[in-house]
Parts: C-alpha cells; structure tokens; sequence
C-alpha cells in the first residue's frame, strides 16, 4: 500500500467510529446478568450479592456507620450510563450503551472510580464484579511483577463473557514494557472483533502499520490458537460456547461509511 493510500484509510477508519474507551484505552447476547461471576478468591461463607447500588447511594443507608468506607461495588453502576454530549462517554445511543453493559464494558464514571480504588479495594470488588477483576488485572500487569496471574485473570474474566477483558489483553501487549508483544495485542484486538467490538479495527490497524510481515504472520495465528483456548476454557466453566458475534450497534454504518471513503480514494488514484 502507497504512504498516502495508508494515511487516507487511516482517516478514514478514524473518522468511522467514536473514540475508544480504555486504554487506558462481559458475549453473544447475554444479559448482564448472565457474565459469569469472578473466580478471585472469596471470603468463607460470603453474603448472597446485591446488586450494587448506583453512585450516592450508600450515603442514604441508616445503617451505615459515619466513618466506614464505602465499599467500592457500591459506588459504582451496575449498568453502561448513555450520557448524550459527554465527550469521553463511547455510548451512542441507549442501545448502544445496552450493548456496551454486555460486554462488560465500564462507563467512564466507573472506570474513573476503579482506577482511582486501592488494589486492595479491587481486589475485593473483583470477587463479583468483572468490570472490576480486569481493571485490577490490568493494575497487576502495570507493576511488571506479577507473571502471568494478570493474563490469567484476563483470559478468566473473557471466557465468562467479558469482551472489554479481550481489549484490556490486547492494551497489556502493545503498551506494557513487561509484556509487550505487538504480535499479541493484535490478536487478542482481533478476537474483541470476533464478540462484536467493531472499533478494535481501527486499534489494530493503527499499530498494524509497525508490524512486520513475521509479526502478521504470528498474530493470525495466535488469534486462531487463542480463540481455541477461551472456547476450552469456557468449557471448563461450564458455560454454553459463544453464539455469533452480536456486534456492536453501528457495524453496518461503520462499513459503509469505510466502503464509501475506500471507493472515494480509489476514484482519485
């Protein structure tokens, strides 16, 4: 491809899509309530979990004594907030956000209350929330010491449903120094794909650009390979497999719109 075919397609897939969530950037169509709970340890015989409250709720609790802290599950909402004119919320519409909740995928107000929590706090919420366990995974690879107990978490929390753990996995490839592997992250953006996050497209083909054709090479197959493995460890879960993709509402506007741009910058060749 011609430098500047590549930087027109570059526009054009940038201009597709609203911006990305984490990076600081679970799934066929289940309800939230269907993402399998988090495997981090529990406590001995724990309570029956509520669901958790939205923000400010805990303050209205009688019960609650002045000086406890909040727990951090009670804090955040349970459900992807769809806030029009918000320019860091990715939902596009009430849909959109439906969708989004899905995937596991948490609002910017969550996200901001689970990066700003303790580890400890993390820990403890990433017992039921896997929101909250691939946040505390992501925290874990930061510190560059941990092995592969934050790959393990993440690979946990995907094959139960979370496609924002297959994002999370792929940022832990292409931006931390002690897991980097650019090959990876491309795959694992890949099979975020594959669930139905149409935006890991334009991820992938930002960073493709640096790949060399060994790298490509690696990354279609470990995407193929790792797929294999989430459907097996899903299994052991004891879960159903994954239906067909539901894709993210917008897919169909999102190729067009890419299908218009290619044949436009074709007519000018």
């Amino acid at each position: 491809m011609k430098p500047a075919t590549a930087v027109v397609l570059a526009l054009a897939l940038a201009g597709a899509i609203a911006a990305l969530a984490l990076r600081p950037s679970a799934t066929d169509a289940v309800a939230p309530a269907d993402l399998a709970a988090s495997p981090v340890a529990a406590p001995p015989a724990p309570a029956p979990a509520a669901a958790p409250a939205p923000a400010g709720a805990a303050s209205a609790r009688a019960e609650a004594p002045a000086v406890a802290a909040t727990p951090l599950l009670e804090l955040i909402a349970r459900d992807y907030r769809w806030e029009p004119g918000n320019p860091s919320n990715e939902a596009e519409s009430a849909e959109d956000a439906a969708w989004l909740t899905r995937a596991g995928f948490p609002d910017p107000g969550v996200y901001h209350e689970l990066r700003r929590a303790t580890m400890e706090e993390l820990e403890e919420a990433a017992r039921t929330d896997l929101r909250a366990q691939v946040v505390f995974a992501y925290r874990l690879a930061m510190a560059g010491n941990q092995g592969s107990r934050p790959l393990e978490l993440l690979q946990d929390a995907a094959a139960r449903g979370s496609v924002f753990a297959l994002t999370t996995w792929g940022d832990v490839h292409y931006q931390l120094p002690a897991y980097r592997n650019p090959a990876l992250g491309n795959a694992y953006y890949r099979l975020a794909y594959r669930r139905g996050y149409f935006n890991a497209a334009v991820v992938n083909y930002t960073f493709a650009r640096s790949l060399t054709a060994e790298s490509r090479l690696i990354a279609d197959a470990f995407a193929e390979a790792a797929w294999v493995e989430l459907l097996a460890a899903r299994r052991q879960l004891g879960l159903p497999p994954f239906a067909e993709g539901e894709m993210r509402p917008g897919h169909q506007q999102f190729l067009a719109r890419l299908q218009a741009e290619y044949a436009q910058m074709r007519s000018t060749q």
